[in-house]
C-alpha cells in the first residue's frame, strides 16, 4: 500500500518576516544593542545612551502552528491525500509551500514554489490552505505578520 508521509521541518533560514520596517536611528552596535558613539564637530565622541536600541526588524517568536510541529504533522497526517494520478505514475518528492501568516493568525497567499509535480503541489496547497489559524509571529511584543515556508513530502511505500 502506498501512502503519503510527510515531513515538516521548521529552520529559521526557511521562515522570513514579510513586513519589514525603515530605521533612521543612530547604527546599532549588534554585540550589545546600544547606538554606536559618533563623531562630533570638535572631536569628541558621543555618549553612548543607556536604553539600549532595539532591532526593528528582529523578531522575537516566529509563527507556530497550534501544537507545535508534532501536532502538524498529526494535521497534515489526516488531511494530505497523496494524488491517485502521481500515485500511479510513481511521482514522489517534497513540495515547498509558501504561506503568509496574518497577524491574526490566518493564512494568505498560499502557493506552491517548488515541486516535483502539478499534482502533489494542488494537492500540498489544498491540506496547508486547510490549516486552522496559526499563533503569529511576534516582533518587540506586536503581532505581525510572517512569510514561512512549510516543505510537504510525498513518499511512495
Amino acid at each position: 500500500m502506498k501512502k503519503a508521509i510527510l515531513s515538516t521541518l521548521f529552520a529559521a533560514a526557511l521562515i522570513s518576516l514579510t513586513q519589514a520596517q525603515s530605521y533612521s536611528g543612530p547604527a546599532v552596535d549588534m554585540m550589545n544593542g546600544h547606538a554606536a558613539a559618533s563623531a562630533q564637530a570638535g572631536g569628541a565622541a558621543a555618549k553612548t545612551p543607556e536604553a539600549p536600541v532595539f532591532n526593528t526588524k528582529a523578531t522575537t517568536r516566529l509563527p507556530q502552528f497550534p501544537g507545535g510541529e508534532a501536532g502538524m504533522q498529526a494535521f497534515m497526517a489526516r488531511h494530505l491525500d497523496y494524488p491517485r494520478i502521481a500515485n500511479e505514475n510513481g511521482f514522489e518528492g517534497t513540495v515547498m509551500v509558501q504561506a503568509i501568516i496574518a497577524a491574526d493568525g490566518s493564512l494568505a497567499d498560499v502557493r506552491a514554489i517548488s515541486s516535483p509535480d502539478p499534482a502533489l503541489d494542488a494537492a500540498a496547497v489544498q491540506a496547508v490552505m486547510a490549516m486552522p489559524k496559526w499563533l503569529p509571529a511576534l516582533q518587540m511584543g506586536r503581532a505581525v505578520k510572517c512569510k514561512v515556508n512549510i516543505p510537504v513530502s510525498f513518499t511512495l511505500d
